[in-house]
């Protein structure tokens, strides 16, 4: 698996960034690491399943962290392997004495609990712009969950996301917040957000 690994001295916390469907490691880094603090580790791996896309000058790789048929409503390929994948690289590549907060942006955030039940340093998770299902996981007692959505996201529904994330408000310790006027995309004002949480 790639990934990009950057480390500090004096990392007090480390990160785990997770991108959305068809996205890469760059693209996300690009919206997301000058949010994170300096003295961090971060880590932002590629999804497991390559989505080549066909370019003049040749190939260019996205990715996905599973497969999920919508109309049927069942997985080709489950989260439980991509989850499994994450939690031996954290091991690898990251210090364990430090707390980890996971960012999962829109599939990368659908994944981020069920990464999050797996590793005990984690402590909280940042899902954004993603779908719910918070009655499979297993253990969440060791971390919390800040959920951040566009008010008018039209490639995952806000309301569903809010209704799937009440419904578990017993078993998840966390916050849903819905920003108006911001849709699916990381704009400037989905970036603020995200930043307030980081602090």
């Amino acid at each position: 698996m790639e990934y990009d690994l950057s480390t500090s001295d004096i990392a007090t916390r480390n990160f785990l960034v997770l991108h959305g469907f068809y996205e890469n490691a760059p693209i996300i880094k690009e919206k997301l690491f000058s949010l994170i603090p300096k003295n961090s580790n971060i880590l932002i791996p590629n999804g497991c399943f390559p989505l080549p896309k066909r370019r003049s000058d040749g190939w260019e790789l996205f990715f996905s962290w599973y497969f999920y048929d919508e109309k049927k409503q069942e997985f080709y390929v489950e989260y439980d392997f991509p989850a499994g994948v994450l939690e031996k690289l954290c091991q690898q590549l990251l210090p364990s004495d430090l707390p980890l907060t996971i960012i999962g942006y829109s599939q990368g955030g659908y994944l981020s609990p069920f990464v999050a039940e797996r590793i005990p340093s984690c402590d909280k998770v940042l899902s954004l712009g993603c779908s719910y299902r918070f009655e499979l996981l297993k253990d969440s007692s060791h971390f919390k969950v800040e959920g951040i959505h566009g008010a008018q996201d039209d490639k995952v529904d806000p309301g569903n996301a809010e209704k799937s994330f009440h419904k578990l408000d017993k078993k998840i310790k966390g916050s849903f917040n819905l920003l108006n006027e911001v849709t699916h995309d990381l704009d400037s004002k989905f970036l603020e957000a995200i930043s307030s949480k980081l602090k």
